[in-house]
């Protein structure tokens, strides 16, 4: 009875404690028509945990542990930055008690929190604890076959209700100065727990990993789980184990907050001076003068009425899903293990599953309530917290390939060992990503293609100006800088519609990249006609890229297509690498294909590695050929000689064999038409 007791204390002293502080604040700045509007927060975020426990009962399910972590850590930090605000609120305005507070709460009414807000703030400080008292109880009245568990956990949660309403009612009998005084000085070590619990929660939710070397360890000497501890964790943020970025968070925001708020106010200083012997005699009392007229506030008791009954009705969900759980046969589900704490270790210490979905059963033999985790490195991969003595949790996880390590009770116990052995499910799924795992692939090559166009264009325009200039050389070569750095996009081009006709037409057509370079080698050959007549097909090469630049938001690109047209193009260029006057079409294409291929790898790497090192292969040797000098840049307008032309045209066909077979490597299927 003690151990959940103890438990649901520490849970419900922390919510508690901001409760009792922010209505004190109201009663103390005249705003006491805002108190119905934490109350009625309360009330909302007692509903939802009850209706979230009844949901994942009647669902057979539970709530994921990273996302219950981030959550709890984003409230944190919530709830930091709400109480620092009250503190330098009430540091400023313990300045002004000698001439009264009407006009600092005039400003705190205008500018502060309204009453739906600070109906969000207290809904999010209760419910961040609620969740998780809530996950404790289901275990807890499942397993539980006497009166006495279940009373011990409910009476830590009134013990700590008690507890707000003590600090709520307390603070009503200090004045204000001493109430700024105290308060202030308790909010900010209170706040200091707070972001060190929720820095730690990131690092449950494996979004924070830095710093996790553990300074000391008191787990044997005043575990959390004692009374004492329970009461310094709620309170004050006690760890038992604190980690250095832990205390250096802790340590670094106390110090800066002590220093601005125990740092003199000049600023009040001729105020004070100010002040008449009438304005002063009230506040020393302790008496507040009569508040602005404050903004209007909901009718809150109908909202009340309406949360209370969603609390009883959600609390009569609950207690009926509880019953059900109990009644419903178990379903064995992925590879069953049961992990035995008694004493200092895991039994047995030592497991192998394999990958893929696993069902951890966790009891717990010590008389100490406990928390057992899955560690890759300092990453803490799922956990199950609060595990009383005598009681068991479950964890359904799915686990990749490799070694991690499990603890066993205390972080200074031994760690027990687990092995996850790579299966047939396990390769199937890696060598198949889901679609978001292709979300960064596609936005860096819609990055690609963006620069791509723009590259296009100005190297088009470079050659407009040349041209202008009659420098036709110049012109020529960024003419084919130009059409390579649109071959690029070549498996977009199914895409491209009208576009396409004018940029890049039928061979022979005298139109589009090809017709304009061989106006310009005419030009060049000095045929005035022909120079008139490239100028104006480069006028409508660059309105085309205009309009393929303002369609470019509206492309579709999927993995499986963009990968597939990308094979299809190597192989089409492979076919007309042996033809001078595509030389320059080959490279440019051979770009974009290169990047596709760079994308996939990193996918690769985990699902195929072999694939990868073939697919990476055969794209350098392709590189290498199309270069034919170490370490070249650039686009090369003259064609090698033709047995360079054929071996780069085998190459080609390696590479895009190679690049099929990693989209197959991957389940890219190519949709038939």
């Amino acid at each position: 009875m003690l151990v959940p007791f103890l438990i649901m204390l520490r849970e419900g002293l922390e919510a508690a404690l901001i409760v009792g502080i922010v209505a004190n604040y109201l009663h103390h700045t005249g705003r006491r028509a805002l108190l119905p509007a934490v109350l009625l927060g309360i009330l909302l975020a007692v509903a939802l945990s009850l209706l979230a426990g009844a949901g994942l009962q009647w669902a057979a399910a539970e709530f994921p542990q990273k996302q219950q972590e981030l959550f709890e850590g984003g409230v944190g930090l919530i709830a930091v930055g709400v109480l620092t605000g009250m503190v330098f609120w009430m540091r400023n305005a313990a300045a002004a008690v000698k001439r009264g507070l009407e006009s600092s709460v005039e400003h705190a009414v205008a500018r502060g929190m309204g009453g739906w807000a600070l109906v969000g703030m207290v809904f999010l400080a209760v419910a961040r604890e609620g969740l998780e008292s809530v996950f404790f109880l289901l275990a807890v009245f499942q397993q539980s076959q006497d009166w006495q568990v279940p009373v011990g956990a409910l009476a830590g949660i009134l013990l700590s209700v008690v507890l707000g309403w003590g600090i709520y009612a307390g603070g009503l009998r200090l004045n204000l100065r001493r109430f700024f005084r105290y308060t202030g000085l308790f909010v900010l070590v209170v706040a200091a727990g707070l972001l060190a619990g929720s820095l730690r929660k990131f690092h449950e939710a494996g979004v924070w990993n830095i710093g996790q070397q553990v300074l000391f360890d008191m787990g044997d000497v005043l575990p959390m789980d004692s009374p004492l501890g329970t009461v310094l964790s709620g309170v004050l943020g006690y760890q038992s184990a604190p980690v250095l970025s832990e205390g250096l968070v802790y340590a670094g925001y106390l110090a800066v907050a002590l220093f601005l708020f125990l740092r003199p106010a000049r600023s009040a200083a001729a105020p004070l001076r100010a002040a008449s012997p009438a304005a002063a005699e009230p506040a020393a009392a302790g008496a507040v003068a009569e508040a602005p007229v404050a903004p209007a506030q909901p009718a809150w008791r109908p909202w009340i009425l309406l949360a209370t009954l969603l609390v009883l009705a959600s609390g009569a969900a609950f207690y009926a899903a509880t019953l059900a759980a109990r009644a419903r046969p178990v379903t064995p589900q992925g590879t069953q293990v049961t992990i035995t704490i008694a004493g200092r270790e895991c039994s047995p210490n030592t497991v192998e599953v394999p990958a893929g979905l696993t069902t951890f059963t966790i009891i717990n033999q010590t008389q100490r309530a406990l928390e057992w985790e899955i560690l890759d490195g300092v990453m803490v991969v799922d956990e199950r917290e609060n595990i009383a003595p005598g009681f068991t949790q479950t964890l359904r996880t799915r686990l990749k390939p490799g070694t991690y390590e499990m603890t066993c009770g205390l972080l200074s116990n031994p760690r027990g060992t687990l092995v996850v052995l790579p299966s047939e499910a396990s390769r199937a799924a890696a060598a198949r990503p889901e679609l978001l795992q292709y979300v960064g692939m596609l936005a860096e090559y819609q990055v690609f293609q963006r620069l791509s166009l723009r590259l296009a264009q100005r190297e088009l325009a470079a050659a407009q100006t040349a041209l202008a200039a009659g420098d036709l050389a110049a012109a020529l070569q960024s003419a084919a800088q130009a059409r390579a750095a649109y071959a690029r996009l070549r498996p977009l081009a199914g895409q491209f519609a009208v576009a396409e006709t004018e940029l890049e037409p039928a061979a022979g057509s005298g139109s589009g990249f090809a017709g304009w370079i061989a106006s310009l080698e005419r030009a060049r050959a000095g045929t005035l006609a022909a120079r008139e007549q490239a100028a104006d097909q480069a006028q409508v090469l660059q309105q085309a890229l205009a309009s393929l630049q303002a369609m470019q938001d509206e492309l579709a690109l999927a993995p499986a297509p963009l990968v597939h047209g990308t094979v299809a193009d190597l192989r089409a260029q492979a076919g007309l690498a042996e033809d001078p006057a595509e030389w320059v079409v080959l490279q440019g294409a051979f770009e974009g294909a290169q990047r596709v291929a760079a994308l996939l790898l990193p996918l690769l790497a985990e699902a195929e590695p072999e694939q990868g090192v073939a697919l990476k292969s055969a794209f350098e040797a392709a590189a290498a050929s199309l270069c034919a000098q170490p370490q070249c840049r650039g686009i090369r307008a003259e064609a090698p000689d033709a047995s360079a032309r054929s071996l780069t045209a085998g190459l080609l066909q390696v590479a895009a064999e190679q690049l099929a077979k990693a989209a197959n490597a991957l389940g890219l299927e190519e949709k038939q038409p």
